[in-house]
Parts: C-alpha cells; sequence; structure tokens
C-alpha cells in the first residue's frame, strides 16, 4: 500500500538479507526478512527462506542448551591492532556496526573505529555505494558534523574512521533530561541547522535525522554523525534493541518511497525538535506511517505549556507533510530562530 516502502526498498532489504546469510549472520537476515513480509507477505521466497532460518537458529540453539541467541563471531579484543589503528575499547553498537574508541598510531591521535555488518562487505552494490557515501561523508568539514578520516578494509573488517566526539548522543541526553530548557534547546537547534545548511549547500542529503545520530560534547558542541550512512543499513531494522521498524522521524515522501531530499531532513529535524521541546515524538503509538501521512501532529504548547508560540510555529513548519507549506531550507530556520532568540 501506498503507506509502506516501495518495492525498489523491499528488493534492497532483500538483498541486504541475503547477504546476511551469505556470512553467516543468521538471526540478522531472519529479522529483515520478516519485515519484508510485514509489508509484503508474498514477497519472493522470503516466506520460505524465514521458515527455514526459523527451522535452522531453533536447531543451533537447542544444540547450544537452550541459549537465546546463537554466539556472534567474538568481538575485538583491546589492544588488537588493525593495521595503523590501535583498539582502545568498545563505545557503541547499532544498525551500522560497532563503534570502537581507537589510536592512529601513524598520526598519534585518537578516532572513532566503526566496524561496518558482514552484510556491507559481503555484498559488491552495498561495498560501492558505503564506499560512495563514505568520499561524500569525507568531504565534510564543518564544526558541527563529525568529520570522516578514512575508510578501507583489512583481513577481517570493512571500517570508517571518523573523528572520536568525547559526549554523547542526544537520545541519552533526552533520557536524563527532558524537554530540554528553551534557551539550551534554540542553541542545540541553531548548532544543527548550520551544519545541515553547510551539507545540503553541497548537495548532501543525511536521510536519518534523529536523536540518535547527534552528539553532544561536554561543551556542548553539536556534531551530526552518519552523514548519508542510513541509505545503507536501516537503522531500525539492524539494531533489535529498537522497535523493529519504527520511522517516529521519518518524512511522509520517505515513507511513500519517493526519494528523498533537504526537506526531508527538514522534516526529520521537526520531529527531533518536538522531542526536545516536549519530552516525546510528534507520533509514539499505533501506525506510524499512517500517522506521519495522515494525522496532524499534536500541539507542543500544549504538551510544554512553557515553549514560547514562536518555538512551536517553527517546529510545526519543519513537520508539515506537504513539502510546499513546509520550510524550504534550513537557512530560513535559521533565519526564524536568529531572529526571535539573538540573545540566546
Amino acid at each position: 500500500s501506498a503507506e509502506h516502502p516501495g518495492p525498489e526498498a523491499l528488493d534492497y532489504l532483500y538483498q541486504l538479507a541475503l547477504a546476511y546469510e551469505k556470512s553467516h549472520e543468521y538471526e540478522e537476515a531472519l529479522v529483515i526478512h520478516e519485515k519484508i513480509l510485514e509489508e509484503d507477505f508474498s514477497f519472493g521466497d522470503v516466506k520460505a527462506r524465514a521458515d527455514g532460518l526459523r527451522r535452522a537458529l531453533t536447531e543451533v540453539k537447542k544444540a547450544l542448551g537452550g541459549a537465546k541467541t546463537v554466539p556472534a563471531k567474538p568481538a575485538m579484543a583491546v589492544g588488537d591492532a588493525k593495521g595503523r589503528y590501535k583498539i582502545l575499547k568498545k563505545v557503541g553498537q547499532g544498525g551500522m556496526g560497532v563503534v570502537y574508541q581507537a589510536e592512529d598510531t601513524v598520526l598519534h591521535r585518537i578516532v572513532a573505529y566503526k566496524v561496518l555488518p558482514p552484510a556491507v562487505r559481503e555484498s559488491p552494490k552495498i561495498l560501492e555505494n558505503f564506499l560512495q557515501e563514505a568520499r561524500v561523508a569525507a568531504a565534510l568539514t564543518h564544526a558541527n558534523i563529525v568529520t570522516v578520516y578514512d575508510t578501507g578494509k583489512n583481513d577481517t573488517d570493512l571500517f570508517i574512521t571518523m573523528e572520536f566526539v568525547d559526549g554523547m548522543t542526544l537520545k541519552e541526553y533526552l533520557e536524563q533530561r527532558s524537554p530540554i530548557p528553551v534557551p539550551e534547546l534554540v542553541q542545540i537547534a541553531k548548532q544543527i541547522c548550520l551544519g545541515l545548511e553547510y551539507a545540503h549547500y553541497r548537495n548532501v542529503i543525511h536521510r536519518d535525522i534523529k536523536p540518535a545520530n547527534i552528539m553532544l560534547t561536554k561543551d556542548h558542541i553539536v556534531k551530526i554523525m552518519d552523514f548519508g550512512l542510513a541509505k545503507l543499513v536501516d537503522d531500525s531494522l539492524a539494531d533489535k534493541t529498537t522497535v523493529k521498524g519504527t520511522p517516529m522521524y521519518m518524512a511522509p515522501e520517505q515513507i511513500l518511497g519517493r526519494g528523498v531530499d533537504h526537506q526531508s531532513d527538514i522534516y526529520s529535524l521537526g520531529c527531533t525538535l518536538f522531542r526536545m521541546a516536549t519530552g516525546r515524538a510528534p507520533f509514539t503509538d499505533g501506525d506510524l506511517y499512517y500517522h506521519h501521512l495522515h494525522t496532524l501532529p499534536p500541539s507542543p504548547k500544549q504538551l510544554n505549556p512553557q515553549l514560547p508560540d514562536v518555538l512551536e510555529r517553527v517546529i510545526l513548519k519543519c513537520i508539515e507533510k506537504d513539502k510546499a507549506r513546509r520550510y524550504q531550507k534550513v537557512h530560513d530556520i535559521l533565519k526564524d530562530l536568529e531572529d526571535q532568540f539573538s540573545t540566546e
């Protein structure tokens, strides 16, 4: 139906699931096959594959004495040298892979070393897309964007190295402090806008703006991360700790599979600002695809009476369903924030 990913997206997911199967990551493959079945129950041979994987996983778990999950390949040990990079510690894991803090032994600096899922490495098409996206991201140099340094392959990993940000994600910050007080919210919003404006000016679209992809340093500098990587692996699929395929920040045109542009980032930014201003995303229950397409969002001010009218207007204009009524450029959001909160 019109409310779900188009056939192209399903075909892409199918290729990704096959790549996971090929690299023996069966649980990941099953998650993706199940996602495809949710959208189209009769898609190719997915039903048969999912049934086969379920049976195989049950057998393996029985053989392992009822373990909840099949053991993954061992993670890297601290002190492992990966060519020029020495692994210091694991700092995170999500849909786009495992992130380690590492030392670049050539340039003597600390970096974030992200190991991508085997499925990316195994599929030539996905690998080619990844390298292309990484090159684009590496060309972005801005104070509010995490700098990508390098990408490469060694014996075991496909990796990407980037600036190590000492801080936390906006998602983690919101779990401690939400809603965010207005002056601080405006400061964070302006910085996200500056980073996005710079990227959009260079025709680079993020595609997955959400609190988990925004870092805050200890000095409250905002850094947007994972530019373009969203196109490769849908974080909500591969990261089984999240509700499967929960598109809380996804623009209507993205849901319809009509292609994304800079205005899709603006919509996702609006949903992120809504979360910061009210303590919740615009839509949290029921069929989120349907809500993004058809349901009017609640009034941010009703959820947080402290919110100035002007900020409510900015947020609601970002999340207009009709692109003609949405902000056309990030610069216009920045201008409205500067005009109204210049002393903040």
